[in-house]
């Protein structure tokens, strides 16, 4: 609950947050769990060329995208995300 709340204070400021630590501490647990009580999106990065990283990320959120359009470019994706309707 304490790093929860740490979350939610920071993403109040705005801005890009990073969160790092050893493995197997429980870095993606925490963010998940964060993330559903924000109603929030995860997608696992791939190692791969960009076409199937894209391919992989657009997947992983393609249910909550109000859109058809299949980005070609990490631009064109931030672009959709942009977009969206609401937070």
């Amino acid at each position: 609950e304490t790093e929860l709340k740490e979350l939610d204070a920071v993403a109040a400021k705005g801005g890009l947050l990073a969160l790092y630590g050893r493995r197997r501490v429980g870095k993606t647990r925490l963010l998940v769990e964060w993330l559903k009580r924000r109603d929030g999106w995860y997608s696992q990065a791939i190692e791969g060329p960009v076409d199937l990283q894209l391919q992989q990320l657009y997947e992983d959120i393609r249910s909550r995208l109000q859109t058809s359009v299949v980005p070609k470019t990490w631009f064109e994706l931030f672009e959709l995300l942009r977009l969206q309707r609401g937070r």
